[in-house]
């Protein structure tokens, strides 16, 4: 694909993020506050865009808390096996007397500097609520 702005050519694909579920399967999970929840997925790239560059999570899923946000530098292949995830911890420190539930987004870029939403023009949009949703929920009590 040719950009229509630039006339650069786009030859990439994407990495993406797929399988992903809570330790156990679940794609919603209770915790209580200051309990850990154990995010696991696997990770696909484009051998020619491998290896890759780095893994971020929104824990919080919409980038409005920037305490909730880890970037883990990763600069090995895809994990594409099902049977061998990435796998991530996170203990959720909430304030306030009710429940909330938490949608977690990542962001997974591949060696050539795409990411896992980027698109013709745009091969790697870093702008925080953008990120790749991976279907899962957390409501932390």
């Amino acid at each position: 694909d040719r950009d229509p702005v630039s006339g650069a050519d786009y030859c990439a694909n994407p990495p993406e993020a797929f399988n992903a579920g809570w330790v156990g399967g679940e794609t919603a999970v209770t915790i209580h506050r200051g309990e850990q929840v154990t995010l696991r997925f696997n990770t696909r790239a484009d051998p020619e865009q491998k290896p890759l560059q780095s893994i971020a999570i929104d824990w919080k899923g919409d980038g409005s808390d920037l305490t909730m946000i880890r970037t883990f530098p990763f600069r090995y292949d895809a994990k594409d096996n099902v049977n061998d995830p990435h796998v991530f911890k996170f203990a959720y420190q909430i304030g306030g007397p009710a429940a909330q539930t938490f949608s977690p987004r990542v962001l997974v870029k591949d060696n050539w500097g795409w990411c896992s939403n980027g698109r013709t023009g745009t091969p790697c949009n870093e702008t925080l609520g953008t990120w790749s949703s991976l279907g899962l929920q957390v409501t932390v009590e």
